[in-house]
């Protein structure tokens, strides 16, 4: 069982360099992959989706979510004007060690050199180091932060992104003419929590889907989407695609099945990623 602790941490930051701290704080927690959960509404069902944290009126950043760890955790919070940090069981996993190294930053802070030293590319948080830091083998899991080729992917997943293609090329126009993208996308999202144990989608996902909710182009990303959820349906003509699901996937699938398809809704939130597969 991991073992869980709380971690408290204030950085003695000079005033002028202030707001530029509370910008690599931010966003650190955004490539490491920290996140706030919200709730959404589509079609009158509730979806669990993952928000970048942002500070509130009173310069106060929450967050309680880690799309690499995909575990719930107690809320905790960063101060802006303070630049104070508070943890609730952090422990020593993908979100710990990501605390672990803000805490780390912050004590080194106050020294004059800090930011002088960041400009160096070797500080740069674009730098592909934080996979190996959560140990992780491959980047495969980053789809949502850089174009595909500069991430260095399984012979697996690119497969995959090519499959991806290929489907989505082939895809029912007139099929997917008939989705209505709400309803269609929130039990698509239903079902990746509760029968794959994918971790949360990006809010921007739901947002950009339904403002283009009449677009063939996104209806077509969503039928392909319900394919690669439901790749089981065709083993079992004898049963419903609930019971599929329920009785089949929910009990059989694995991590790496969970890494794919959040991979996939990770690359549809990438612009640039989404054009180089999907075309648009």
């Amino acid at each position: 069982m991991e073992q869980k602790y709380r971690m408290e941490g204030k950085a003695d930051i000079p005033e002028e360099k202030r707001t530029e701290f509370n910008d690599y704080i931010l966003k650190i927690f955004w490539l490491c992959g920290i996140r706030k959960r919200k709730e959404a509404e589509l079609a009158g069902k509730k979806v669990t989706v993952a928000g970048t944290p942002g500070p509130d009126d009173y310069g106060i950043v929450r967050f309680d979510y880690s799309i690499f760890e995909r575990r719930k955790r107690p809320v905790s919070f960063y101060n802006m004007k303070t630049c104070e940090l508070s943890v609730n069981t952090c422990g020593s996993d993908e979100f710990g060690m990501v605390m672990q190294l803000v805490l780390m930053l912050m004590q080194e802070a106050g020294s004059r050199d800090f930011y002088s030293k960041c400009t160096d590319r070797d500080c740069e948080t674009e730098n592909p180091w934080f996979f190996r830091l959560i140990h992780r083998e491959n980047e495969d899991e980053f789809l949502e932060f850089r174009d595909c080729g500069s991430l260095l992917l399984s012979d697996g997943m690119k497969e995959n992104l090519e499959k991806w293609k290929q489907k989505y090329q082939k895809a029912d126009e007139a099929e997917a003419a008939m989705i209505c993208i709400e309803e269609y996308l929130a039990d698509i999202l239903l079902d990746l929590d509760r029968i794959w144990g994918c971790r949360y989608v990006d809010e921007s996902l739901v947002r950009e889907f339904t403002v283009h909710k009449k677009d063939i182009r996104y209806k077509k990303a969503l039928l392909v989407f319900r394919e690669l959820t439901d790749r089981d349906v065709e083993y079992f003509p004898e049963l419903t695609a609930w019971q599929v699901r329920e009785w089949v996937t929910r009990k059989h699938y694995s991590e790496r099945d969970s890494i794919i398809l959040g991979g996939y809704a990770s690359m549809l939130v990438n612009h640039e990623c989404r054009k180089q597969i999907l075309g648009f």
